[in-house]
């Protein structure tokens, strides 16, 4: 199975589709991606070069090596332990979804961002639920110094399990924000594949133009002659 991941350009999530090698053609990844955007929305860049993908260029191997380059890239950025530059020059490639009617002019304004867990105090344990010290030998006399070294343990043992909510919702968070950057950093990669397209498409505009010029020229004094 070939197992890709697919960037959205709009929001920077990552959807992910495996196909068997003779399912690998563009009509496929498509209809495998009808769910994240209707097929009739979608336009698909792979690069760079960011280009519509052809089968032929999807099935050859030195593609599914730089895309899979390209998923390690992205993991390790995930993981705070690479650049949060788009990398051009390392042979990785990359596949982006658009939506055409993210792109128009008259397009909804993007949603808000919302890390999860939502900022706001994060709930604390209680006296209640700290287990209470284990009972005293019944030969052992209660005195003031040991009813205040019990009070202290517990306390303590509240201090620690506090410690443990804050810690675990800064996992969290922390885990977001990676989730976040790394979301960040495909609607860059994003932008510059579609900067690309369109420069490529500007380009052949305007070597089409140059020599249709130079065709209406030929020809005006041909038959102006």
């Amino acid at each position: 199975m070939i197992r890709l991941r697919v960037l959205t350009a709009s929001t920077g999530a990552c959807t992910h589709i495996s196909l068997h090698p003779n399912e690998f053609t563009y009509s496929t990844i498509q209809s495998r991606l009808a769910a994240v955007l209707p097929v009739n929305d979608q336009i698909i860049l792979i690069g760079p070069p960011y280009k519509v993908p052809k089968d032929s260029l999807l099935r050859n191997n030195e593609t599914i090596s730089a895309l899979r380059l390209g998923d390690e890239e992205d993991e390790l950025i995930q993981n705070g332990r690479h650049s949060l530059e788009p990398a051009e020059r390392t042979g990785s490639k990359r596949i982006f979804l658009f939506s055409k009617r993210a792109l128009a002019n008259n397009a909804p304004e993007p949603p808000d961002c919302v890390l999860d867990p939502a900022p706001g105090p994060l709930p604390m344990p209680t006296q209640s639920d700290i287990p209470p010290p284990p009972p005293s030998p019944s030969d052992v006399v209660e005195t003031p110094l040991r009813n205040a070294l019990e009070l202290y343990v517990r306390q303590l043992m509240l201090d620690v399990a506090k410690g443990r909510v804050y810690a675990d919702g800064a996992d969290l968070r922390l885990a977001a924000c990676r989730k976040c950057l790394s979301e960040m950093v495909a609607i860059a990669h994003a932008l510059r594949a579609a900067v690309s397209n369109l420069s490529d498409h500007r380009a052949g505009a305007v070597r089409q133009r140059t020599q249709f010029s130079s065709d209406f020229v030929d020809a005006a004094s041909f038959y102006m002659g």
